[in-house]
């Protein structure tokens, strides 16, 4: 900036456009991000329920099923994975090709400045090196937005089950009670033994 204004200026006015569209790309990014969430909890809790269960998963001969049901969920996730993969590479192409029509603009309006004898090469090239700097700076940032969005969304969900266990109503309950309507019988304990006495 301190060689020409004019041209940092020229150079870094796209920067904004390039913001707002990496922030509506984020936000379109957040739904799918959770759906995976959801699909691959589900995968685990089925996962899970397949392993505490075992001995009756091998008794029913339930392997092939349940790898059905786990595979299911495995695909979904992928699914909603491919999405947020796609809009991430929609979001670093749009960084590439900011970057691109930034050396256009700054070296199309460094020409003109260098042909109207307002300013020397040197100091276009300094002001263009220095705005490219800063440039790479925020595209570096571009490469992570997908964990940032990751772990916005872990958060979110952090911070509904707070609320939901601050409230005292849990939204879930995956607990099943089976209770019988009555008991018949006694319960008798003979010859027990506590501990080494």
């Amino acid at each position: 900036m301190y060689y020409s204004w004019k041209l940092t200026l020229v150079i870094v006015c796209s920067v904004p456009v390039m913001l707002v569209t990496l922030g509506w790309l984020g936000a379109s990014m957040q739904p799918y991000v959770t759906k995976q969430n959801d699909k691959l909890t589900g995968a685990l809790k089925q996962f899970s329920n397949a392993v505490n269960s075992i001995e009756t998963v091998k008794c029913f001969n339930g392997q092939v099923t349940e790898a059905q049901k786990y595979s299911k969920h495995i695909a979904e996730a992928a699914q909603w994975y491919g999405r947020i993969v796609n809009i991430n590479a929609q979001q670093a192409g749009f960084t590439q090709f900011m970057g691109s029509a930034m050396f256009v603009q700054a070296f199309y309006y460094g020409r003109v400045l260098v042909n109207s004898h307002q300013k020397t090469a040197g100091d276009v090239v300094t002001t263009f090196m220095a705005a490219l700097s800063a440039f790479s700076s925020i595209a570096a940032i571009v490469s992570q937005l997908l964990v940032l969005e990751k772990g916005r969304t872990a958060g979110a969900t952090l911070r509904a089950i707070i609320s939901q266990v601050e409230g005292g109503q849990p939204s879930r309950r995956y607990e099943i009670s089976i209770r019988p309507q009555s008991c018949v019988g006694d319960i008798v304990l003979d010859n027990v033994r506590c501990g080494d006495h």
